[in-house]
């Protein structure tokens, strides 16, 4: 993790010790956009997994988050997970969410990355009513998918998530 950020206790959590079991959790379509930027986004697949493990970190004043999951999938829902996920991630190009007492307005880019896993997206949302982004990436590797969640408040739009995300994937393939 960056300089600064320590683990934040209550962003941890690890279902190891449960059988994988998944079941269909659509998340309503209104709210697909606003979950996103929620530190288990992996939910925005419809796919639930009953084996997983988070951690969450935060910088020192809570302006900057890193969250880390893997989720572990039975038969090909990982596939399917990510096909969905390039499909959400689509359909929140643009959208709009309250804040405040205000209404904001963000943009989401998404592209697929190659070299990582056996697939990978990474997504950036920016609203100019905040300083800084999101980034949001997934990789599968085999039935596993890694998501990391980079919110930063700086220019570079949480961008080291693409690095911390890799770097599980090659550790999660260097062990099978």
């Amino acid at each position: 993790m960056p300089k600064g950020f320590s683990e934040d206790k209550t962003g941890t959590l690890n279902t190891g010790q449960q059988l994988p079991a998944d079941s269909p959790s659509p998340i309503p379509s209104g709210q697909v956009c606003r979950s996103f930027e929620q530190t288990g986004w992996i939910q925005v697949a419809g796919i639930s997994t009953g084996d997983f493990a988070q951690s969450d970190y935060l910088n020192a004043d809570h302006s900057a988050e890193v969250a880390q999951e893997i989720d572990v999938f039975t038969g090909d829902d990982a596939q399917h997970a990510m096909t969905t996920l390039w499909t959400q991630f689509g359909h929140c190009a643009s959208f709009s969410y309250p804040s405040n007492g205000t209404t904001e307005k963000a943009t989401m880019t998404r592209k697929k990355l190659t070299g990582t896993g056996d697939e990978a997206i990474e997504a950036v949302s920016v609203s100019p009513g905040f300083d800084g982004g999101l980034t949001l990436v997934a990789v599968r590797v085999g039935s596993a998918i890694i998501t990391v969640l980079d919110s930063s408040p700086s220019r570079d739009l949480g961008a080291p998530a693409v690095s911390y995300a890799t770097q599980i994937a090659q550790r999660l393939q260097s062990a099978s």
